[in-house]
């Protein structure tokens, strides 16, 4: 039987076994109150697809997008020091896997799991546009699935996924990678 080499071969497994690369794309002042303060829940908004949490992604050009969209769009974001940049934190995979997880492995339109939770938080509960509580009385730790684009639709962002981090020993995993300089920062160019 033949053998096949692919034509691009990823790194071979030992030199990624263990850390997982997470992205996060913010504005510069974001990212030095992070890198100063570690990362505080209370910053987050609470109307994302997975609630209230910190997010991230497997995918660093995601990740770009995200830190452009918020340094040129979000509201209170003109101004110096607030240009984009993406922030990738090298996770230990061993303790990634100690977090409760909650996993979506697809984002397709008849994936009733996802999208019964992601509008959930999206859809203000009447009475309260501010506050969106997690569906059960326990939250986990990390959720990690598809990126909506229009929820409403049931339609996720091809080839993009989410990682959110929504509980204080979660954060506190981010917060040690930080500490021990498992960070690094790439400011992004004018396009």
């Amino acid at each position: 039987m033949a053998s096949y080499a692919p034509r691009n071969p990823p790194p071979p497994w030992p030199k990624l076994a263990d850390a997982c690369v997470l992205y996060h794309g913010c504005t510069r002042n974001d990212a030095t109150a992070i890198q100063a303060n570690g990362i505080d829940l209370n910053r987050c908004r609470p109307d994302a697809d997975f609630g209230r949490g910190f997010y991230m992604t497997t995918v660093q050009r995601q990740a770009e997008n995200w830190a452009w969209y918020r340094s040129q769009c979000q509201p209170g974001s003109a101004g110096a020091g607030s240009g984009a940049v993406v922030l990738a934190f090298r996770v230990p995979r061993d303790h990634l896997a100690r977090l409760e997880t909650l996993c979506f492995p697809r984002g397709t339109h008849d994936y009733e799991d996802v999208w019964s939770l992601i509008t959930h938080f999206r859809q203000p509960p009447p009475g309260n546009h501010h506050e969106r509580t997690p569906p059960a009385r326990r939250w986990y730790d990390v959720v990690w699935g598809p990126v909506s684009v229009l929820w409403q639709q049931r339609y996720a962002l091809p080839d993009a996924d989410q990682v959110s981090f929504h509980t204080h020993p979660a954060v506190a995993l981010l917060d040690r990678t930080l500490k021990l300089g498992s960070v690094t920062e790439t400011v992004l160019q004018s396009p």
